[in-house]
């Protein structure tokens, strides 16, 4: 026979389970034990009377598949979780996107969440102190890289970011000569590389 485990909170959700729930309105005679026995009203206001009454009344089957949707309830509610549907072609698609971005979520509730949330309130908003100036830049590149919370495919942006300005900067050097390599242009030109990157569509 199925059981009912209570616990202090078991009132309030069998009671908000007894409002939703179309179980009672649909009981049919071959659940109940004794079909000459009108099927007492349950209105969920004291969770102990009315699970000792239901045993009473109901055969074990209809018990158990009682409790077994009463435990549903319970347990979507106090987790805050809702079901929703959707088509086979969309989950494959979610599916196919989680691997495609290396997304290790144990639920699709946390791939909704990246999906609809802006990053940077996924992340935590801790500032990133900087390494010691004394630091090598290699260092310095693996220290901060320790101290960042990042998704892996937004570590890969970063890198690709990385990439992009270490070719700008190749490519530029190539065409300044010596006379010109002064830290004034580097500081000029690294600015309007930024610029460039941050307004460019």
């Amino acid at each position: 026979m199925g059981k009912f485990k209570t616990t202090s909170s078991d009132q309030e959700y069998w009671e908000q389970f007894c409002k939703v729930s179309d179980y009672f309105k649909k009981v049919s005679h071959f659940e109940i034990k004794d079909p000459s026995i009108p099927f007492p009203e349950i209105f969920g206001l004291d969770y102990s009377t009315d699970i000792s009454i239901l045993k009473e009344h109901l055969n074990d089957a209809s018990f158990k598949k009682l409790a077994g949707r009463y435990r549903q309830y319970k347990l979507r509610n106090s987790r805050h979780l809702k079901t929703i549907s959707v088509h086979e072609n969309t989950l494959k698609r979610l599916s196919a996107f989680a691997s495609a971005n290396n997304f290790n979520f144990d639920t699709y509730d946390e791939l909704f969440e990246f999906l609809i949330d802006p990053e940077e309130r996924l992340e935590p908003k801790i500032a990133v102190s900087e390494p010691d100036s004394s630091v090598s830049l290699t260092k310095k590149f693996r220290i901060t890289r320790a101290r960042l919370t990042l998704r892996p495919h937004s570590w890969r942006t970063v890198l690709n970011q990385i990439d992009m300005a270490f070719r700008a900067g190749w490519l530029a050097c190539k065409y300044l000569n010596g006379a010109k390599r002064t830290e004034k242009a580097l500081d000029e030109k690294a600015a309007e590389f930024l610029t460039d990157i941050q307004t460019s569509d």
